[in-house]
């Protein structure tokens, strides 16, 4: 465990270009020295050993956990941690509680470990996976699971619906930057691009969510993050892969088309304030062309709109002394700059099978879960793109179903702090 940092800058909601840390390689992570017990949280696109140690957890029975937990990680940096975690999880008591403090776990009601966080006070009664949006990509962000058949087939089953839409291949950016021939800040700011962005996030999310399937750990529930509700309906069995990457390719070209026609990509700006309070700077301030484009916590509101407003919002929050942070992004998301490609979106769409869905999945417009009708989910995911991403309202309906477990599948853990705070 490390010690409560100091107060953050508004974190990077999940539509934000932000590249997370960098995760450390095998080959990579410092010696330990005498004494010294490092804790490293580990996504779920880690090396090959923590699929295997999941796997393992899940296969082994309560009481038997808190064995495995002393033995799995033996000699491994970061694994005996999170394991330890998990053994006594399941039956949380205050005298596991206190043994949780000598061990370096706080007995808090919900403990973040890694891409999942997870309620304390009772057993776990049902699992809630998070598919994050746009700005949690960066390069290579799959390269420890390249080896992994479910994990290439599954980037090769995107480059096949894909090869006619995009000029680099996806295990470009995914398992191979070095590939592209090009700087690497050249290519970060490629898949910063939508239309790179959209599908190569997609992707990645499905090839995780198949890994996690594979060693036996399924969601009861499921939403996504903008961009990444196309995941969680996949997850959700309401579209299939291949469609869904058909789908968010059309999105980003609607998008980039709708900008153009205005002239104008708008800005994204997260504000740490609650959403009632940062519409009531909006009105004070006479900012109309401003509104939330994403509700993700109660400390953090995202404001999108044309940029000049934007910029007016800059200056005021400075003023003000309101931490705030312009977002690296290429369009001002879920706000009325791309409105216009909603209609795409419904023609895209109208050609798409779409099933009810197969578990419970939070829409991003309405914070409940999906009708039955597929023609009311295709109208959901068309108007989505301009609509505020109500995730805080999300997050409560899901501890309001009893959801007590959390599991972000992506490339890093965006969704995971929102939802803690």
């Amino acid at each position: 465990t490390t010690p409560e940092p100091p107060p953050p800058a508004p974190q990077a909601h999940p539509e934000a270009s932000i590249a997370p840390e960098p995760q450390a390689h095998p080959s990579e992570t410092p010696e330990r020295r005498e004494g010294e017990t490092p804790e490293r949280e580990a996504p779920i696109s880690a090396p090959h050993w923590w699929r295997e140690t999941i796997s393992r957890v899940y296969r082994t029975a309560a009481s038997d956990r808190a064995s495995l937990a002393e033995n799995v990680g033996a000699g491994r940096e970061g694994v005996k941690g999170t394991i330890r975690f998990a053994a006594y999880r399941p039956t949380f008591t205050p005298e596991r509680g206190r043994e949780g403090i000598e061990r370096g776990f706080p007995p808090a009601r919900w403990i973040r470990s890694g891409a999942s966080l997870f309620d304390t006070r009772e057993p776990r009664r049902g699992w809630a996976f998070l598919f994050p949006g746009q700005g949690s990509q960066w390069p290579g962000m799959l390269r420890d699971l390249a080896s992994v058949d479910i994990v290439a087939r599954t980037v090769a089953e995107a480059q096949e619906v894909l090869a006619s839409v995009l000029d680099l291949p996806l295990s470009t950016f995914l398992f191979d930057p070095a590939a592209a021939n090009l700087p690497l800040p050249e290519l970060e700011a490629r898949l910063r691009e939508t239309r790179y962005t959209q599908p190569v996030l997609l992707t990645t999310e499905i090839a995780l969510y198949r890994l996690l399937a594979a060693a036996g750990i399924h969601p009861t529930i499921v939403a996504g993050h903008s961009l990444g509700e196309f995941g969680a309906s996949v997850a959700a069995g309401v579209l299939e892969f291949a469609d869904a990457l058909r789908i968010v390719a059309g999105r980003a070209k609607a998008m980039e088309a709708a900008a153009r026609e205005i002239d104008d990509a708008g800005l994204l700006v997260a504000v740490a304030l609650d959403g009632a309070t940062t519409n009531a700077l909006l009105a004070e301030l006479g900012l109309d062309a401003l509104a939330p484009a994403n509700y993700n916590a109660p400390g953090q509101t995202v404001v999108g709109g044309p940029t000049e407003p934007a910029n007016a919002l800059i200056e005021a929050l400075k003023v003000r002394g309101i931490r705030h942070k312009r977002l690296a992004v290429s369009h001002a998301f879920h706000t009325r700059i791309v409105a216009p490609a909603v209609e795409p979106m419904r023609a895209l769409l109208s050609g798409m099978k779409v099933r009810r869905p197969r578990i419970p999945i939070v829409s991003n417009v309405t914070a409940q879960p999906y009708p039955d009708d597929p023609d009311e989910i295709r109208e959901l995911l068309a108007v989505q793109l301009a609509r505020p991403v109500r995730f805080v309202e999300i997050v409560e309906h899901l501890a309001d179903r009893g959801v007590t477990g959390f599991l972000e599948v992506g490339p890093g853990r965006v969704l995971i702090d929102l939802a803690a705070d």
